[in-house]
């Protein structure tokens, strides 16, 4: 039954969109390799990751070894199932160690000829799959981020986990993430608000919220160019205009320890006084921090995800 609903592999998009891990580039890393990597997510969520991709890569390395599949779909497969376990390894750890653990291999051949190259794919998932393995053996020795911030007490005055926070972005795919995180939180009142993306909104757009939200989140996407006077290089992608007019507004009424703006891609920083801007990476990192701002803003989140 596990090989039905594993085979053929999910397409990466649909893999992304449902795990959350974001993509990331294969050349992109963070420091800290040489230091002992903690994870980002709860320890019970990056084992049920972990066990997917393994169950993932058995099922692959079957298929391999049954040859009743082309060379070049069963290629293709192996690439997506080495690059969904790149980015989540880049999510789930807080540097790279384990990441460059997982690929790392030694000076190998590679034989001409389609027996030749079946057998060295045979080698390479056997191998990459044994390393995903030992890594998901070793998880109970890394130390968990999320216990450790959920320990000191918020900023501001505590308030109960209903107390409304409005979301809102331009992008579909990235609202329903961070609202499902928002939810795993605990939160109990998210008004989730999506603007069509090159939609101008009306002046009275905050007449949604029926009522003042306690915490204020935007996702925010490239939707304009900039350019200084006289610059020759590039423009710079900006989030909408009308997105930084709003943060504003609601930092200098609810004061920017209750706003928060996450970004993705390239983007140039909204410039807005005191608001604190997160980057949407796919390194996980963006939910310890904004963990951070929701209990300083005095959100009573335990010490689970």
């Amino acid at each position: 039954m596990a090989s039905q609903s594993l085979w053929p592999p999910v397409e990466d998009d649909a893999w992304h969109r449902r795990t959350g891990i974001r993509r990331t580039r294969m050349t992109s890393s963070h420091a800290g390799a040489d230091e002992e990597p903690r994870l980002n997510l709860p320890r019970s969520e990056v084992e049920a990751l972990l066990q997917e991709q393994i169950e993932a890569g058995r099922v692959l390395l079957a298929q391999v070894a049954s040859s009743e599949h082309s060379y070049a779909d069963l290629e293709a497969y192996w690439k997506q199932w080495f690059r969904k376990n790149v980015d989540l390894l880049r999510a789930v750890f807080d540097n790279d160690a384990m990441l460059q653990e997982y690929c790392l291999q030694g000076t190998r051949s590679y034989p001409a000829g389609v027996q030749g190259q079946r057998s060295s794919l045979l080698r390479d998932v056997r191998e990459a799959l044994q390393r995903l393995q030992s890594i998901h053996e070793r998880l109970s020795s890394f130390e968990e981020i999320f216990p450790a911030l959920s320990q000191p007490p918020g900023r501001g005055p505590s308030v109960a986990l209903d107390a409304p926070l409005f979301l809102q972005s331009r992008d579909p795919e990235l609202l329903a993430m961070v609202e499902r995180f928002l939810h795993r939180l605990g939160l109990q009142k998210i008004i989730a608000h999506l603007v069509p993306r090159w939609e101008k909104q009306e002046i009275a757009w905050y007449e949604l919220l029926e009522g003042e939200p306690h915490f204020v989140l935007y996702v925010l996407t490239p939707e304009e160019e900039s350019r200084r006077r006289g610059a020759r290089e590039r423009n710079e992608a900006r989030a909408s205009q009308e997105a930084v007019f709003q943060l504003g507004f609601f930092v200098g009424r609810l004061s920017s320890e209750r706003v928060c703006a996450l970004i993705e891609g390239n983007l140039q920083p909204p410039r807005v006084f005191g608001l604190e801007v997160i980057d949407l990476d796919g390194l996980g990192a963006w939910r310890t921090l904004l963990l951070r701002a929701l209990r300083e803003a005095g959100y009573p989140l335990a010490e689970k995800e």
